[in-house]
Order: C-alpha cells, then sequence, then structure tokens
C-alpha cells in the first residue's frame, strides 16, 4: 500500500481512515440513543438532579482504572492550582453542560436538542477569538505594570476587584432570598445549616488540607476546646439566630443589621480591652460615633416599625403571580416576606450580629496560636455540624424534615453551601488579599440594596418607615467605622515609619502600643451568615 502508516495500523485489514468512518457514525448512532434514552429517563419521572449523578459515577468507574494504569508516569504530581482548574471544567463541563441539557430536553425534544448541538463548533471558535484577545494585551504598554500583568482578559486588576465585589454582593443578596424562601417552604430551621455546613465543609477540607499542611500546628486537647467555642457562637448561635430573625422579618432588614458587625465588633474589642478607643484622634472619634449610629439604627429597627413605605404586591410581584403562568411556577413556591412577628425578629438579628462579632474578636487569639485559617475554619464548620445535629436530634424528631420534597428545596441548600459558603469564600478571601477588609467591607451596604430590589420582586417584600431610617443609620454608621479603621492604619503607618527613622539615627523610643492593628475588626468572610 501507498500509506505504510495506514497499513501497519489496519485492524482485520480495514485502514486506519476507514476505521475512523466506522467509528464515527457509530458515535453518532450511540449518542442519538442517548437523546432519545434521556428523555425516556426525564418523562419516567427520573430526577434531572438524579440521573446526572449516576451516570457521572458509572463514568468514572469506567474511566478511572484506564486513567490510573495508562498515564501512571506520565501524569504530574496534583498541585491546587490544577485542583482549581479541574473544579472549574467540572462546573462549566459537567454541572452546567449536562444540567442545562436536560432542562432543555425535558422542556423540548431530543431532536431539537439535537440539532441546537450542532451550533457548538461556532460557539467555540467566537469564543476561542474573544480570548485570542489576551495575547494582544502583552504587546501594549501601560503605566501600570504590576496591575497589567495580573490583568484578565485585558481587564485590569483594580477593575477585576470591583466586579469581584460586585459579584459577591449579589451572591449573598441571593443568599438572603433564598434562606428565606427555603423557611416559607417548610424548610427545618435545624436542618437548613447542617446541609449547608456539611457542602461547605466537603468544598474547604481540600483547601485546608492541602495548602496548610506545612504550617499546620498539631492538634491538642486545647486547640479542640477553642475550636468548639468558636462554633458554638460562629455557626451555632450565629446561624441559629440568623435563621429566626430571617423568619420574624424579611430579607433585607436582616441583611441591613448586618451592616453593624463592624461597630459591634468594635465595641466587644473595645470592652474587652483588645482595642484601645483614642478619643483624641480622629480614627477613635470616628469609630465611637459609627458606633453610636449602628446602636441606634438598630433600635430604631426594633422599637420602631413605621407605616408601610412601599408594598409590591400590588404591582409587579402580583402581577406576575397572576399574568405570566412562567413566572408564577417559579415564584409561588417561594412563599413571601411578611414580617411575623417585627420586634421579636430583630431581637434574634441582634444576637446573630453580635454572635458574629464574637466569633470575630475571639477569632483572633486562636489564629495567633494556630495560624492556618482554612484549617481553624474546617474545624469550626465541623464542630458546628455537630452541635446541630445534636441539637435537631433533641428538638427535630420529624424523619421527613431530612428529606428534600422537591427541587427548589434541594436547590437552596445548594446555593446557601456552594455560592454562600463556598464560592463566595473563595472570592472574598482573594479580594481581601488582594484589596484589604476595608476595601470589602466598604461593598457590604450594596448588598442590602441588592437584595431589597430581589426580594421585593421574588418575595413580594414590603418596605416600612422605621426599617428604612435604622438601615439609613447603621450604613452611616459603618462608614465612620471603616473610615475610622482607615485612619488607624495610617496613624500606624506614620508610627512604623518614625521608629525606623529613630533606630537608623540611633535614637532610643518608647514602644509604641500596636493598640487594634493585629485585631480583625472587620469581618475577613461571611461564611457563617
Amino acid at each position: 500500500m501507498a500509506d505504510n502508516t495506514d497499513n501497519r495500523r489496519a485492524i482485520w485489514g480495514v485502514p486506519e481512515k476507514l476505521q475512523l468512518h466506522i467509528a464515527m457514525l457509530t458515535l453518532q448512532f450511540g449518542y442519538a440513543g442517548f437523546h432519545v434514552v434521556s428523555r425516556a429517563a426525564l418523562n419516567m419521572g427520573i430526577s434531572k438532579l438524579v440521573f446526572p449523578v449516576y451516570r457521572n459515577i458509572i463514568a468514572l468507574l469506567l474511566l478511572l482504572p484506564f486513567a490510573y494504569f495508562l498515564e501512571k508516569k506520565e501524569r504530574p504530581a496534583i498541585t491546587l492550582n490544577f485542583l482549581i482548574q479541574f473544579f472549574f471544567l467540572a462546573l462549566i463541563g459537567i454541572t452546567a453542560n449536562q444540567g442545562f441539557y436536560l432542562l432543555g430536553l425535558d422542556y423540548t425534544s431530543p431532536t431539537f436538542a439535537s440539532s441546537m448541538q450542532n451550533s457548538v463548533p461556532a460557539i467555540t471558535f467566537l469564543m476561542a477569538a474573544l480570548l485570542s484577545r489576551r495575547s494582544i494585551q502583552k504587546s501594549v504598554p501601560m503605566a501600570d505594570n504590576t496591575d497589567n500583568r495580573r490583568a484578565i482578559w485585558g481587564v485590569p486588576e483594580k477593575l477585576q476587584l470591583h466586579i469581584a465585589m460586585l459579584t459577591l454582593q449579589f451572591g449573598y443578596a441571593g443568599f438572603h432570598v433564598v434562606s428565606r424562601a427555603a423557611l416559607n417552604m417548610g424548610i427545618s430551621k435545624l436542618v437548613f445549616p447542617v446541609y449547608r455546613n456539611i457542602i461547605a465543609l466537603l468544598l474547604l477540607l481540600p483547601f485546608a488540607y492541602f495548602l496548610e499542611k506545612k504550617e499546620r500546628p498539631a492538634i491538642t486537647l486545647n486547640f479542640l476546646i477553642q475550636f468548639f467555642f468558636l462554633a458554638l457562637i460562629g455557626i451555632t448561635a450565629n446561624q441559629g439566630f440568623y435563621l429566626l430573625g430571617l423568619d420574624y422579618t424579611s430579607p433585607t432588614f436582616a441583611s441591613s443589621m448586618q451592616n453593624s458587625v463592624p461597630a459591634i465588633t468594635f465595641l466587644m474589642a473595645a470592652l474587652l480591652r483588645i482595642e484601645k478607643v483614642r478619643i483624641n484622634r480622629r480614627d477613635g472619634i470616628s469609630k465611637v460615633l459609627g458606633t453610636a449610629l449602628c446602636v441606634a439604627g438598630a433600635s430604631v429597627i426594633t422599637l420602631y416599625k413605621g407605616p408601610t413605605i412601599y408594598t409590591p404586591t400590588s404591582n409587579l410581584h402580583a402581577h406576575l403571580l397572576t399574568t405570566n403562568s412562567a413566572a408564577s411556577a417559579v415564584l409561588a413556591p417561594l412563599g413571601d416576606a411578611a414580617p411575623k412577628n417585627w420586634t421579636l425578629g430583630c431581637i434574634y438579628l441582634i444576637g446573630h450580629c453580635l454572635s458574629w462579632s464574637g466569633w470575630l474578636v475571639f477569632q483572633a487569639p486562636v489564629l495567633k496560636s494556630y495560624p492556618a485559617r482554612l484549617s481553624v475554619t474546617s474545624y469550626t464548620l465541623l464542630f458546628g455540624i455537630i452541635q446541630f445535629v445534636i441539637i435537631a436530634a433533641f428538638c427535630e424528631r420529624d424523619s421527613q424534615a431530612w428529606v428534600f420534597h422537591s427541587g427548589w428545596e434541594l436547590f437552596t441548600i445548594l446555593y446557601a453551601g456552594i455560592v454562600a459558603s463556598g464560592i463566595a469564600f473563595a472570592v472574598q478571601i482573594w479580594c481581601i488579599d488582594r484589596g484589604g477588609p476595608v476595601f470589602v467591607a466598604v461593598y457590604q451596604p450594596v448588598q442590602t440594596l441588592v437584595v431589597a430590589i430581589m426580594a421585593s420582586i421574588a418575595l413580594g417584600e414590603e418596605f416600612y418607615l422605621g426599617g428604612i431610617i435604622g438601615a439609613v443609620l447603621i450604613i452611616a454608621g459603618l462608614y465612620f467605622v471603616l473610615y475610622g479603621k482607615s485612619e488607624e492604619r495610617k496613624f500606624a503607618a506614620l508610627e512604623k515609619a518614625a521608629i525606623q527613622s529613630s533606630a537608623e539615627h540611633g535614637i532610643e523610643r518608647a514602644p509604641v502600643s500596636r493598640g487594634s492593628i493585629t485585631t480583625p475588626l472587620l469581618h475577613q468572610s461571611t461564611n457563617n451568615v
């Protein structure tokens, strides 16, 4: 034969090129059958979430032995970077890909689903063409070389941070609305945090294990006791009070109350003499004033409900429920955001903010002796799960409370665990690392605004005068505290420069008190909302 290579690869006398054509035709028949079989499975009532789980388990079991033995020598060592890439590949190529496919197949037909897949090469080309612009950016000089090196798709890092923080606030805003919807559906206030924290722990555990393997101290009984009490404050009390407060009030005012956390944290640290209050400096005056405004705002929300200012049920929310069948199918299971007991709910939310602030204050000394933040969070989540399970064993006797009765219930749990505790936690750590805790905290009030919009559309939430006045006071107080913290850092930088200058000139100076510089008064993570 003219082509010796093709001849050598012939099987049963069939040339390799013909083998390829036969294989591809067979493959298309297999995929065609898959479209029909998948639609048949949906018609039989198989869950759109259960079907891909079993499918991918079988695929993994078939592929694993080949991957292990055939690539044993050429497989590189696994790193965190690879794990992150694999995670996002799975998010796009498995979860989103198969999830959207099954939803589309259920609403259309196998033939239409197959025809739509023919657009994949064209869309792939378009994506590749857009992403190829990254190479152009390397040849374009910019004033800020550091920002240029960290640019993604030509977007400077500073703009990335703002986009990430805005996206983060939308994610957390969705969590408030989703959590209230979960309570409206009847999900137990004890079961919800158990499942949420299990998902968060499973997401965080690999990163804590591999990233902090060398810096993690040996575990002792003393550490376990500290982790237990951190969980009691930061998980059990924090999340428990939050769900109780959310159930009795509304998502918007639960979010607005959380803006008081930095001020309450400052107040706690000052009372415990961890934070020094310097009323003779701008930073001290600003933090004291901010704390007073937050306390006043929380008091107004709790004690004065006031008249209704805005009622979306008379327009958009009711209109969608009554005139749009598709919107009605989505919004009806979510329930509403009508407050059940405003004063009691606000008291619970104050307990939530106090617990959150206490967790931040008491976490600081633990991190000094156990300097592995991800591991501390993992242990805290583990003990929090155990505590909730023990409480549920006494208070939640109905075994059906642990069963998902609809896809919406499962969605709320997955959203809380994956988005609010997993993805948001990672994004916030990156933003704090690049922009600092003050930059992250400045965006907190945006969350309240987004929650108000989401809750009015999805849940028909009403807004009351007392809640609006209190929210404005709390947000103003937050910015005063943030300004004080920013000024404190400037003073600390000047004092440090003065000490270094004196040391260089051989002048002895009295040691300057570090005050609260190392105390994390701004919440480094909202993982325990």
